[in-house]
């Protein structure tokens, strides 16, 4: 392949489009180039297009923040002693 021909297909991107992408990206606290991985990781894995992420709603939301914020979370010292709070 001649360097020339892998850009045969390029063209920039529309710059409303990578600011509303980034707006996106930013509530999801996913970086650019994180993005792009996640995307050619799961053409690699699956071998077809696109990948489907959403923004978490307001509760999902406030459950991983709580949860990144060790907030309203237990822990337990044995499986056994976790297995009891499940059960109560």
């Amino acid at each position: 392949m001649s360097s020339n021909s892998q850009f045969k297909n390029y063209r920039p991107l529309d710059a409303e489009l990578i600011k509303d992408v980034e707006k996106i990206l930013s509530k999801l606290n996913i970086s650019q180039t994180f993005a792009i991985e996640l995307y050619y990781n799961e053409i690699a894995r699956t071998g077809k297009l696109p990948l489907n992420v959403e923004i978490p709603n307001e509760e999902t939301l406030k459950a991983i923040l709580d949860t990144e914020n060790k907030k309203n979370s237990k822990t337990f010292n044995s499986l056994e002693a976790l297995m009891d709070d499940l059960n109560d």
